[in-house]
């Protein structure tokens, strides 16, 4: 490395270090400080079509990502109402720890797996978990409580389905 980039080479501090690791295979970045580490899941862009007031929202790569939701089902929104999540990467996903929250913290805990490249839909079946028909925000997070990813809509038509474009 050339002395040039480093903000001060002639240190012989040990605590100063920080090490992050790209992995694009994973789709995690892994940042060490000292004994202090903290694995990121690596973000790209992405658009948030269909629906009515889709938001444009961070997409992650090679992760777990929101991919369409039935706000307003025909029949019992209790039961009814869907999430679909897709698998964008090559490995099969555990869904153990994972949970779904909307925005009043009302949260649906995932179980099984998810293959990789694969879509699973999720019913709410009483969860507690609602997708307002007026709007939401409903955020995916791993287990450890990490946002994964995030969708925001303004409302939805009975029947409707809203796809995320994640």
């Amino acid at each position: 490395m050339i002395d040039a980039h480093i903000a001060d080479p002639q240190s012989t501090d040990i605590d100063g270090t920080i090490l992050i690791t790209v992995n694009p295979s994973t789709g995690n970045q892994v940042i060490t400080y000292g004994s202090t580490t903290h694995v990121v899941p690596i973000k790209a862009r992405g658009t948030a079509p269909g629906g009515t007031g889709g938001v444009v929202v961070p997409v992650l790569s090679g992760a777990l990502v929101i991919q369409s939701l039935l706000p307003n089902p025909v029949g019992d929104e209790a039961d009814d109402e869907e999430l679909t999540l897709r698998n964008t990467g090559t490995a099969t996903i555990m869904l153990d720890g994972w949970t779904l929250r909307d925005a009043d913290n009302h949260e649906m805990p995932l179980t099984g797996q998810i293959a990789g490249g694969a879509s699973r839909a999720f019913l709410r079946d009483g969860a507690a978990i609602t997708l307002n028909n007026a709007g939401d925000t409903i955020t995916l997070f791993s287990p450890g409580s990490q946002p994964q990813d995030s969708y925001t809509y303004s409302g939805s038509h009975e029947g409707l389905r809203i796809n995320t474009g994640h």
